[in-house]
This record gives structure tokens, sequence and C-alpha cells, in this order.
């Protein structure tokens, strides 16, 4: 485990050695711990502004799995994600789905997202909720609370989250 761990932060400072090299609109990295019932995993996520209406995101986890992800919009909007295992025990999860995000206070937001999912290839579909709660602590620095649930899935998931995160 320490191995993944290690592997994981080095890619999150790379993820943020790339976003000191992006032009501005880079939007946030993070770094944080995920537990799923009984396993915890770490986490580096970036998410980096292509276009006004567009981003795309990228999460490594210690578990040798890494997601990629676009998200249309500006406030709502849909996204889809490719979820892929390095060690290629899994087929590729992808999901489609909606999103939304909601001022609660100035330095606070609520986002929330809702999509259907499938492993590639495979008969069955699922639905997985998300929702993430963001404290701006400073210009700079925010904390993320979140978590997830997949529904209509024989053996169903559930995962909370906490993170710190660089806006840019």
């Amino acid at each position: 485990m320490k191995r993944k761990t290690l592997a994981t932060l080095v890619a999150a400072v790379c993820l943020v050695a790339l976003a000191g090299a992006l032009p501005a609109q880079a939007a946030v990295i993070s770094l944080g711990i995920i537990q799923r019932g009984s396993e915890s995993l770490t986490y580096g996520y970036g998410e980096f502004d292509l276009l006004p209406t567009l981003a795309a995101g990228l999460q490594l986890r210690s578990d040798e799995v890494f997601v990629v992800s676009l998200w249309q919009g500006a406030g709502n909007g849909i996204y889809f994600e490719v979820e892929f295992d390095a060690a290629g025990a899994n087929k590729e999860l992808l999901e489609l789905g909606v999103w939304r995000r909601v001022p609660v206070a100035n330095t606070v937001d609520l986002s929330g997202w809702l999509g259907v999912q499938s492993r590639l290839g495979g008969p069955s579909i699922w639905v997985k909720a998300n929702a993430e709660l963001a404290f701006r602590l400073t210009n700079t620095a925010g904390v993320f609370f979140g978590g997830s649930a997949t529904l209509l899935k024989k053996d169903s998931v559930t995962a909370t989250y906490i993170g710190v995160g660089h806006y840019f």
C-alpha cells in the first residue's frame, strides 16, 4: 500500500507542476483521502478549463485507477468520465450524466452530479449519484467534502472523501 500511496503523491506533484505551466484558466488541483467501505485510498485531482464552458479533469488514486473527465457548461451541464484500471484488472468504466453547482454562500459551493455507468462492453447499466461541498478558505486554498453512491447495482458502493485544494 505504501508504494501505491507514494505513486499517487508523485502523480499529484506532477499535476501541480503541470498546472503551474498552464495558462491562467486552470481551475483547481486537490489531494485527499477516499473512504470506501473499510478501504482507504489517497487521490490527486486536477481540473482545467479548456474553453469558457468546457473543463477536463484527471483523478489519480492509490488503487492504481485513474479517471479522465469532461465537464460541459457553466454552473450546470453534462459530463462524461472514463475510469481506467492501470493494473488491467477491470474493463473501462464509462459514465455519462448531468451536473449542477449551486453557491450556498460567498465561499461555499454545493455540487451534485448524477450519471449512468457501465463497464465497456458490459451488459449492465446502473446509476451513480455524487455530491460535494467546497469551502474556499482563501482566494487560492479550499477544502472539499464529498460522497458518492451507486444505485440500481447488485453490489452497490458508497464512498466519502475529504481533500484540500489549490485554485488558480
